[in-house]
């Protein structure tokens, strides 16, 4: 998910972190940055793990030729998929994007050459 949203302009704890001295960062600032991307990494690993292990059971499914809608939905909901298909659960990368009348007073984001994002402004 972390992924997703910083390639659509969704800065994440690292961003910000990245960027604490533009952004004048205080150290409380800081700490709880640290905070959350510490938090957003420990609760992502078992939830990729879950992941990585529902992909491969599709893969030997599809392989196997065994790949009928109950065991593809069981592999899906293993994987941590909610509802649609979605991974259930928030990430603290993705805030909700501001309402289109707030869009003006948010600073613009762009991507460097390396693909971290940038806010300008």
């Amino acid at each position: 998910m972390a992924f997703a949203a910083d390639q659509n302009g969704y800065p994440g704890p690292m961003h910000v972190l990245e960027l604490r001295e533009r952004l004048g960062l205080t150290r409380d600032q800081a700490v709880k940055a640290e905070a959350l991307m510490r938090t957003m990494f420990e609760e992502s690993r078992p939830k990729s793990a879950r992941l990585l292990e529902a992909e491969a059971r599709l893969r030997r499914l599809f392989a196997d030729g065994t790949a009928d809608e109950a065991a593809v939905r069981t592999a899906v909901a293993d994987g941590g998929a909610g509802p649609g298909g979605r991974p259930a659960g928030a990430s603290p990368h993705a805030p909700p994007r501001p309402r289109s009348a707030d869009r003006a007073s948010a600073p613009p984001v762009s991507r460097d050459a390396m693909g971290s994002a940038v806010t300008r402004g």
